[in-house]
C-alpha cells in the first residue's frame, strides 16, 4: 500500500479507458488465472516478453519492446498490483573500464563497495534481487591473462607501474563487478513474480529498468567463489591500485 500511494492520484476516464481497451480489466489474465482472457496487444506483449529474456538483452533490445514497456508504465496506476514494482535492492552484473578509476584517481576497493556513475547503452535494463545470480553476468579471463603474462619484479618503481597502467586503458581493460541499486516506480516496471510467470525464466526474479540515464550506484568488485579470479589475478589488482594511487 506504501508503493500504491505514490500513485493515489485519481486516474481521469481517459486514461482508464485507454489502459481497458488495450488490455482489459485483468492484466495478462491467462497467465495470471484470472478469468478474462488476454487481449490480442497483451499476447504480443507475452511474446515480446519472453524474447527479451532469451536474447534480446543489450543493443539487440527492439524499438517495439521498449514501445510494448512504456505503453505498459503508462498503464500502471490501472494495474498497481502487477506492474508497481515492489521496493528492494536489486543488482546487475557488468564490467566497468579501468578507465573509469584512472580518470577519476579512484582506487578499487577490492572488499567493499565502491561509489560508481552508471550509464546503461540499452534503454531497457533486466536487473535481479538476488546478488548471487547477477554475479555470474561477468568474469576476470581477461585480467587472469594479463596477468600470467606480468613479471612483477618490473613493477617496482612509480613509473614501471604507471607505464603498466596506462597500457592497461590503452587496451581497454574491464574488470568485472555487480552493481547495487534501489528500486523505484519511476525508472522500474512489474513486480518480479509477475515478470517470472511472464517470461518462464523460473531461475531467476528479474526487475525491468525503463530508463538509462545515469544513476549513482554501489559497485562491488566480483569476487564471489563462482567467478574464477587468480592469485596473479589478484596480485595485479593491487599493483593497479598501488598505480593509481601514485597518480
Amino acid at each position: 500500500m506504501k508503493i500504491y500511494k505514490l500513485y493515489e492520484s485519481v486516474l481521469t476516464e481517459a486514461e482508464i479507458t485507454s489502459c481497458v481497451k488495450k488490455f482489459g480489466h485483468e492484466l495478462f489474465g491467462d497467465q495470471f488465472g484470472g478469468s478474462e482472457a488476454n487481449t490480442g496487444l497483451e499476447n504480443q506483449y507475452v511474446r515480446d516478453i519472453a524474447d527479451f529474456t532469451d536474447n534480446m538483452y543489450g543493443e539487440e533490445v527492439t524499438p517495439e519492446f521498449v514501445s510494448a514497456m512504456k505503453n505498459l508504465k503508462a498503464c500502471m496506476k490501472q494495474y498497481p498490483e502487477v506492474l508497481i514494482p515492489e521496493s528492494s535492492k536489486v543488482y546487475r552484473g557488468i564490467t566497468i573500464p579501468l578507465k573509469y578509476f584512472v580518470d577519476r584517481k579512484q582506487v578499487i576497493n577490492l572488499t567493499a563497495p565502491n561509489p560508481y556513475v552508471y550509464k546503461a547503452s540499452s534503454k531497457i535494463q533486466s536487473w535481479t534481487n538476488e546478488y548471487d545470480i547477477a554475479a555470474t553476468f561477468g568474469n576476470h579471463d581477461t585480467l587472469n591473462e594479463l596477468a600470467a603474462n606480468v613479471d612483477f619484479k618490473e613493477l617496482n618503481t612509480p613509473e614501471e607501474r604507471r607505464d603498466m597502467l596506462q597500457d592497461m586503458v590503452d587496451d581497454d581493460l574491464r574488470i568485472a563487478f555487480v552493481l547495487e541499486y534501489m528500486t523505484n516506480p519511476n525508472e522500474f516496471i512489474f513486480k518480479s513474480k509477475y515478470f517470472r510467470m511472464l517470461s518462464m525464466a523460473h531461475h531467476e526474479d528479474e526487475l525491468i529498468r525503463i530508463d538509462n540515464n545515469p544513476i549513482n550506484v554501489l559497485a562491488k568488485f566480483n569476487d564471489h567463489e563462482d567467478v574464477f579470479m587468480s592469485l596473479k589475478g589478484l596480485t595485479l589488482m593491487k599493483y593497479i591500485n598501488k598505480a593509481i594511487s601514485e597518480l
